[in-house]
């Protein structure tokens, strides 16, 4: 909007001065002009390459917006697969291209300004030639001579303040065309795992107010390659049981035991509602930038039920803003690939299968619970012939974890 004004500014300075310009003399006023549109044509030389730049710098800038949307959207699953670090050195090479592109964009505009700059003012010294020998063969006086000067100056300054405003507009171009098209539409888990047998909860209460628990005493035991699934109403408190299971709540009384002994570290992976998926390869949608061996990629994509989508569009096929190219299950098979090639300690499934049709929901349902997962999920509705593959089944109410079989 500034370089708008400014061009219209420049614009009426060019008429006014013309008009008196030529009311002292129209054929100098017509050398001066003639030199000063000349100068014009010089950006255009470089037009194509501003464009180009500014097309590469629009797209790395978006390349960063969209990164970090991803990451800070997904950085609990960043945290919990200890892969902060990777995210960091991807984030480090997209700031640094679009740093460099933003330069190479600026060096042309620059260059282009330069060029101007050189032919405008070197042209300014010619039409004061002609001028001089006008006014010397009594072909033109001096004051008018002086007055046609001075408001050339004035229209070849306005033309060289339109061309810097044309060099930005063109280089703003690309990132407002980009911008138009949009339409309405503490925590460190950097330790390894534990080997997790068991995992108790000893006679447990928390509360977030002094005096006002929300659990009250909860004994739980879950032993490696249990299915446990957990239910009860809404505001019962299963999230915060599921945030003292996982450590990112403490309890107000009694201990978590990890093998029998208090104050150990152990991991976890989650699949929840909302799947954690971030625009890049599939290949780093699974490893998170992290090495893994080959085998035991394809293991874990097996083990997902993921190959047959591997097979067809392979491991460095692009996966969308939020996963808009995949279904809800390929998105639940990818987080399952993902829980499979780390190998926590268990894996929680937050409400994971509640956004897919009940056939979807159920194949999921069978890859996590046939495998050799500790798996702790909060679901309410299980069918019949899923409730069976669990082999513990606790409810949550009144503040008490009551066990159903």
């Amino acid at each position: 909007m500034k370089q708008l004004f400014q061009l219209i500014s420049m614009i009426v300075t060019i008429v006014g001065t013309s008009i008196v310009a030529v009311g002292n003399s129209f054929l100098l006023t017509l050398v001066f002009i003639s030199f000063a549109i000349f100068s014009s044509i010089i950006p255009k030389f470089f037009s194509k390459k501003t464009a180009q730049q500014s097309n590469n710098w629009s797209t790395s800038t978006g390349t960063y917006i969209t990164f970090m949307s991803d990451f800070l959207k997904n950085i609990r699953t960043v945290l919990n697969y200890n892969a902060l670090d990777t995210f960091i050195k991807k984030g480090q090479k997209i700031i640094t291209q679009s740093t460099e592109n933003k330069r190479l964009r600026d060096n042309t505009i620059a260059k282009s300004n330069f060029w101007v700059n050189i032919f405008v003012y070197s042209f300014d010294f010619l039409p004061i030639g002609i001028g001089i020998i006008m006014v010397i063969k009594g072909m033109l006086t001096l004051a008018s001579f002086v007055a046609v000067q001075y408001s050339s100056t004035w229209i070849i300054n306005s033309f060289y303040s339109i061309n810097s405003c044309r060099n930005q507009m063109s280089s703003a171009k690309p990132m407002i065309d980009k911008l138009l098209s949009f339409k309405p539409e503490e925590f460190d888990k950097n330790i390894p795992n534990s080997n997790l047998n068991t995992l108790t909860l000893n006679n447990i209460s928390f509360g977030y107010k002094p005096g006002e628990l929300v659990l009250d005493k909860i004994n739980l035991k879950i032993k490696r390659g249990d299915k446990l699934l957990l239910t009860g109403k809404s505001g019962q408190g299963k999230s915060t049981l599921l945030n003292l299971l996982t450590g990112q709540l403490k309890p107000t009384k009694g201990n978590v035991l990890v093998n029998g002994m208090t104050n150990q570290n152990y991991t976890f992976s989650e699949v929840q509602q909302t799947s954690q998926i971030f625009n890049d390869t599939l290949l780093f949608n699974l490893t998170l930038g992290k090495k893994f061996d080959d085998f035991k990629i394809t293991e874990a994509i097996k083990k997902a039920g993921l190959l047959p989508y591997v097979n067809r569009y392979g491991l460095n096929t692009i996966i969308e803003e939020n996963g808009n190219n995949l279904s809800g299950g390929e998105k639940k098979r990818i987080e399952l690939a993902r829980a499979f090639l780390y190998e926590r300690d268990f894996l929680i499934v937050d409400e994971g299968t509640a956004s897919l049709d009940p056939t979807t929901a159920n194949q999921i349902h069978e890859v996590f619970l046939d495998s050799p997962l500790t798996v702790i999920e909060i679901d309410h509705h299980i069918p019949p012939k899923i409730m069976q593959m669990f082999n513990h089944h606790y409810e949550l109410q009144n503040k008490k974890l009551e066990r159903i079989f």
